[in-house]
């Protein structure tokens, strides 16, 4: 069957009428086997080329939500304007995340990126990209509505992620 399938689109490829993938897995095509890791945008850079996997998991997770994909594009425009990416850190902390305004970073807790799905780590991520994105409205970091707002952007993402409407 792999087989056929990599006949399959050689052979499309050719005539023109698909475009087959620059490189492609064997374990993409294995049934059940994990979908590939797409690398990280260019507007986002890891601290420690170590966590590049996992923070392109939780990237590609993000897709899932309407809000999140907003939030991201938001952020690949202000990253554009400003020159230079987003420095994401994966990190031994308290919070489940922080955006520093005197650094720039965005930092996640290493034990929830390790421990949870990619899925669950989304909302964390965008809340704090949300903080990023106040700083170009010149929003106090340290007013209540700049973490209302975030938090408002968290719980989208929540409900757009995982059917909440449903007990248990």
């Amino acid at each position: 069957m792999l087989a056929a399938l990599l006949l399959l689109l050689t052979a499309s490829a050719q005539a023109g009428v698909v475009r087959a993938p620059a490189a492609i897995s064997r374990a993409a095509l294995t049934p059940g086997a994990a979908a590939p890791i797409a690398p990280l945008p260019s507007f986002l850079n890891v601290a420690d080329p170590a966590d590049a996997a996992r923070l392109s998991a939780v990237i590609q997770a993000a897709q899932a939500s309407p809000t999140a994909v907003a939030v991201l594009a938001k952020v690949e425009r202000f990253v554009a304007d400003r020159g230079r990416p987003v420095v994401v850190e994966i990190a031994k902390i308290r919070d489940g995340g922080t955006y520093s305004l005197d650094s720039g970073i965005v930092s996640v807790r290493r034990c929830d990126l390790v421990h949870d799905t990619p899925r669950a780590t989304v909302e964390v991520i965008i809340h704090e990209l949300q903080h990023l994105l106040q700083t170009q409205r010149d929003m106090p970091s340290d007013l209540l509505e700049a973490e209302v707002e975030a938090y408002l952007v968290d719980f989208r993402v929540v409900r757009e992620l995982h059917d909440v409407s449903k007990p248990g």
